[in-house]
Formats: C-alpha cells, sequence, structure tokens
C-alpha cells in the first residue's frame, strides 16, 4: 500500500511551523554554531520551536515527539531523515 502524497492545502500549515523565522532567543543560540550543516539541521526544530514560543532551553523529548510528528505530516520526502539530523545534534549543541 503506497503513501498518499498530502494536498498542498493540506501541507501548509505544517510547513509554516517547520519554516519559522527564529526568535531572537534561537537566533542567538544558533548564532554561536559555526558549522554550517550543524547548524542548518538544527533550523527546522528551531523553526518549529521559534513559532510555538518555546526556548531553547526549553526543548524536552515532548517538544522533539511533536516536532516528528509535524514533519511526518509536513510532505516533506524523507521525514525520518529529517528527523533524525535535527535530533542528532542536539547532544552536540546543549555542550
Amino acid at each position: 500500500m503506497s503513501r498518499k502524497k498530502p494536498k498542498k492545502s493540506e501541507v501548509s500549515p505544517y510547513l509554516d511551523l517547520i519554516e519559522a523565522p527564529l526568535t531572537p532567543d534561537w537566533e542567538m543560540r544558533l548564532g554561536h554554531i559555526t558549522d554550517r550543516r550543524l547548524r542548518s539541521h538544527l533550523r527546522r526544530c528551531a523553526s518549529f520551536s521559534s513559532a510555538r514560543g518555546i526556548r531553547p532551553e526549553e526543548v524536552t523529548d515532548a517538544v522533539i515527539s511533536q516536532f516528528a510528528d509535524v514533519v511526518a505530516k509536513s510532505g516533506l520526502p524523507r521525514p525520518k531523515q529529517i528527523v533524525r539530523e535535527n535530533i542528532s545534534p542536539w547532544a552536540l549543541f546543549w555542550l
């Protein structure tokens, strides 16, 4: 059974959440990351958190789970990879 691609009208609200502008807290936190690839991987989750009013220090497993749900519904290709790329750097991000 193949998975149907969501209609653009169904996807837009989800894309808005993961492509939202960053809050100043997130801009500052990501601005300290010199590795462009790492910063890029963290940006979608940071955008999601910004859109929901979640500050960097408030990110929990529940927030990551909600982010994963939104990515899965977004219609973006390879949603599991996107989530993995956003979650993996968190350990380094908080050191």
